[in-house]
């Protein structure tokens, strides 16, 4: 008999294995309630707290306007944000969510991740959003009921992104009488993040001369979020691309107000003057990026440091944000250093979120009295600050995380300029190799193995 840990454990080697990701249908009459919704509500709040109110205020105003805009053909009906890491995109598109849900008006959304293999592999996507928009959008459940009975299982499973988007997107939604209460939203998040073998034909697939997201009805608005990529996106009629520039005023702005904010939170009593010097300070160093300026604002909370002191710990960029939190981590913990960078590795490998307790596991934690559990717990209280725990399983904060911990051993071949300048791809105290934690994870399997035998 296989104990709750262990169950969670056992189904996380299932999904480690190498096994072919086909969209599940079944043949009867109602295959949409078989379909795979991915509930993103938990990663949209955390999100969304880190938005300061006032930031971005000429994006989100643009985007207010495209999705009360007319259902001309002359319309733009799809905009993309793109900028580099750290630049506060999904935090955006968190906050457009929020944004339109309150008005009804968010039909669906999807948040790629990279290290998640649920979450950024496109058949997943299209499935999830077309189960959403099952619940959203007026008679679209009972038009995919019927396209999808004109297709078996097996040619499902055998589309290529083309030829997903078309049956599970494009032919319901273009069957769909336009909604009385006006224009919906979809929203992407990270489409860089995509499963890369399958990236460029997904781009291929969205932006499109001939379909793709130009062919969906225009009372459909689509909000897309992305790092450049090495596959340019096409100029294609309705479609805007809006690009963040660190350097651009408004977006320095934008980082210096929320800068402000918060130290004036932490320091009530400070001299605006000096407020002032430290936020300028810390603009500079950050390269006006919320990622840095995020952390640095968390460091200075934590540390209850002097306001002088701020900007002194803030030299090297996020490069040296991440080794104070690890280096803090590892101290917190309390543990062998083998087992913290066993820790490292498995993270690094994994392809997805992991079960905490395999996590507990690699650790060293045990959780066979009331003390122990008491330690498990204060550890991944400790470890959710950069990886946070959410539904019994330990993920990433941000992806840079990963670039980071990985340093110069894989490095991804779109780097922001500024991380270079921060030092993120250069080997540190921390780094390791993500071969090194499969043969870590794949300790853990034969261990659980055992102990079911």
């Amino acid at each position: 008999m296989l104990s709750s840990n262990h169950f969670s454990l056992y189904i996380f080697i299932l999904g480690a294995l190498p096994v072919k990701r086909d969209i599940i249908v079944c043949n009867e009459v109602q295959r949409t309630k078989n379909l795979n919704k991915i509930n993103f509500d938990g990663h949209i709040d955390n999100l969304a707290r880190r938005y300061h109110h006032g930031t971005r205020m000429n994006i989100l105003t643009q985007i207010q306007a495209m999705v009360k805009s007319p259902n001309a053909d002359h319309h733009t009906n799809v905009t993309v944000i793109q900028g580099q890491a750290g630049i506060g995109k999904s935090v955006l598109a968190a906050i457009v969510c929020k944004m339109v849900e309150r008005k009804r008006k968010l039909a669906a959304c999807h948040f790629l991740q990279q290290f998640n293999t649920l979450r950024n592999i496109p058949k997943m996507m299209f499935e999830s959003l077309a189960s959403q928009l099952c619940e959203t959008i007026p008679g679209f459940q009972k038009q995919l009921e019927q396209s999808l009975q004109r297709i078996e299982e097996q040619e499902v499973s055998k589309m290529n992104n083309r030829e997903l988007f078309e049956v599970f997107l494009e032919d319901p939604l273009n069957s769909c009488n336009p909604p009385r209460n006006g224009n919906y939203m979809i929203v992407i998040d990270a489409l860089d993040e995509c499963e890369p073998n399958e990236k460029k034909e997904l781009i291929s697939a969205l932006f499109n001369l001939n379909g793709g997201l130009s062919s969906l009805p225009k009372w459909i608005k689509i909000l897309i979020t992305s790092r450049p990529t090495r596959e340019e996106l096409p100029r294609i009629p309705y479609v805007k691309i809006v690009t963040i520039n660190p350097e651009d005023p408004e977006n320095m702005t934008d980082v210096k107000n929320y800068l402000e904010n918060g130290l004036q939170h932490i320091y009530p009593n400070a001299d605006e003057k000096d407020i002032t010097l430290c936020v300028n300070q810390l603009a500079d160093e950050a390269d006006a990026l919320f990622l840095f300026a995020y952390f640095v604002l968390d460091i200075a909370k934590t540390k209850q440091m002097e306001l002088f002191q701020v900007p002194k710990i803030f030299p090297k960029g996020i490069s040296l944000v991440y080794e104070e939190y690890f280096s803090r981590l590892q101290k917190e913990l309390n543990i062998d250093e083998e087992n913290f960078f066993d820790f490292l590795e498995a993270i690094s490998a994994a392809q997805g979120p992991l079960p905490e307790a395999l996590v507990l596991r690699i650790l060293g934690f045990d959780e066979t009295s009331r003390t122990a559990r008491k330690l498990a717990q204060l550890a991944l209280n400790h470890i959710s600050v950069l990886l946070p725990v959410h539904d019994g399983h330990v993920t990433v904060f941000h992806k840079s995380v990963l670039d980071w911990i990985l340093g110069k051993n894989e490095v991804d071949d779109d780097i922001p300029l500024a991380f270079k300048r921060a030092g993120m791809f250069q080997d540190h105290s921390f780094s390791v190799r993500a071969k090194d934690g499969h043969g870590i994870l794949a300790k853990c399997c034969v261990e659980l193995q055992n102990n079911v035998k």
